[in-house]
């Protein structure tokens, strides 16, 4: 719940904008592979993503412009932000933290960038003529935000979970 919670405060056209909250999907879809076991969770956060975006689009007095063909791209690079928190937390089960948590966050980013990010520069129709230069260019303009997001909201995440896991085993030390 608290995933699905931040992922609608956080995406589209209504809390996210009214507090300036940075989007937390990228967030959300690696934290969903971290902690949720069944692969549902990641279509049900799939679906309620185009379901806001799609609120968003017939709400707003303008369409939106990421719905276009390309926009079926966002299902891989979800996909890979999935995986590799599911990476992560396989590599955390085995007692490795640091590097597999860094390297999976920093690898499916980029990845994701690039799927979805490509996707739009060569499908959505806005681009008559893609070059690798221009969309290059793109990647470093719009990625050091995502990545921003990403890390911000997996570095709250990370405070409240070692929070919540010192506080249960505090209790469980006094039993």
């Amino acid at each position: 719940m608290a995933l699905l919670t931040l992922l609608l405060a956080t995406r589209g056209y209504h809390f996210a904008s009214a507090f300036s909250l940075p989007s937390a999907s990228w967030a959300v879809f690696f934290l969903a592979g971290f902690y949720l076991r069944t692969v549902w969770f990641f279509y049900l956060l799939f679906f309620v993503c185009v379901g806001i975006d799609l609120y968003g689009n017939i709400t707003s007095n303008s369409p939106l412009l990421c719905l276009t063909p390309a926009y079926s791209l966002l299902l891989p690079a979800y996909g890979v932000l999935w995986m590799a928190g599911r990476y992560a937390n396989q590599q955390r089960q085995k007692g490795r933290y640091v590097w597999p948590l860094i390297s999976s966050v920093l690898l499916s980013a980029m990845l994701s960038e690039i799927i979805s990010s490509g996707g739009y520069y060569l499908f959505s129709g806005h681009f008559a003529e893609p070059t690798f230069q221009e969309f290059a260019a793109r990647l470093t303009k719009f990625f050091p935000q995502q990545f921003a997001n990403l890390v911000f909201w997996l570095a709250i995440t990370a405070l409240v979970h070692g929070l919540l896991t010192y506080r249960y085993s505090a209790k469980s030390a006094k039993v």
